[in-house]
């Protein structure tokens, strides 16, 4: 990508975050911006020149047909490489060059030495999230949010009632009476839209499962959020667990963001995916 081009990309990868933000719900367009323009800075201190950063305009021929912006991440075990943004120009979108530039990137990557790949799939973009699955990459995490401000308190309906102790300023343990039944870490973040509230990692006992417990802590959340002021809470479930997902569904909740990866240690070479490409 050349320097000129560089200028008119960060616009466009900004108003891009912008607008999926504000699609999946997940947060003000004002704050969004805010939050984009921080991100960027942050990634890219030294704009395309920044180590550990490729970003590359695609072409077929001598049009220019998309872009991608990979960063690459050293872990101890591999190398790990990460899209953060992967476009096509909307008047060529729905003509295969969305599957092009990612076989592209893939090539890329390996050539950097990375292992695997992740990327983030706002909850909208359900043809994006069809394209990466036919690509092979699966679901890692999938991320759901609530609004607080906007809604009623959660009922219980009927699950029993739990109260959430803290263990360190971010672990809860949850009590039915003096016996714990599960766990949760909740964490807030600021935003100029209000403050936040995430829950990761819940889970209910073993022995406790499938008796309400599951909502129970959630109910519990809810209110240690409402408690602090928070707008919106955002919970996160570790792979395809479709029970769960639609459980939180039916709470209200809805999915802002997949996160998927697809490990590259064994690529197909010579497949019929790598024949027609952009460079």
């Amino acid at each position: 990508m050349t320097e000129r081009r560089f200028l008119v990309w960060t616009r466009e990868t900004i108003s891009g975050f912008v607008e999926q933000q504000v699609g999946a719900a997940a947060i003000s367009e004002r704050a969004a911006r805010r939050y984009a323009e921080r991100e960027f800075d942050s990634l890219l201190p030294q704009g395309m020149l920044t180590p550990g950063h490729h970003i590359w305009s695609a072409y077929d021929g001598d049009t220019e047909v998309g872009y991608l912006w990979l960063g690459v991440h050293a872990m101890p075990e591999l190398v790990e490489g990460y899209v953060y943004d992967v476009a096509v120009s909307p008047d060529l979108r729905n003509r295969g060059y969305g599957r092009a530039l990612m076989l592209a990137g893939e090539r890329e990557a390996r050539v950097l030495g990375i292992g695997a790949l992740r990327l983030n799939v706002f909850g909208q973009n359900t043809a994006a999230r069809r394209l990466y699955e036919r690509l092979g990459y699966a679901c890692e995490e999938t991320y759901l949010a609530r609004r607080l401000d906007m809604t009623v308190p959660l009922a219980s309906n009927g699950a029993p009632t739990v109260r959430l102790e803290p263990i360190t300023e971010e672990q809860f343990a949850a009590y039915d009476g003096d016996t714990q039944v599960g766990m949760v870490r909740l964490s807030t973040l600021e935003r100029s839209d209000g403050r936040h509230g995430l829950a990761r990692d819940l889970s209910v006992h073993e022995q406790w499962r499938h008796c309400g417990y599951g909502r129970a802590i959630l109910v519990g959340v809810e209110q240690e959020c409402r408690d602090r002021g928070v707008v919106s809470v955002e919970v996160n479930l570790g792979g395809q667990d479709h029970g769960a997902r639609s459980a939180y569904e039916q709470m209200g909740f809805t999915v802002t963001a997949t996160r998927m990866g697809k490990d590259l240690c064994d690529p197909r070479e010579g497949s019929p995916e790598a024949e027609d490409h952009p460079r």
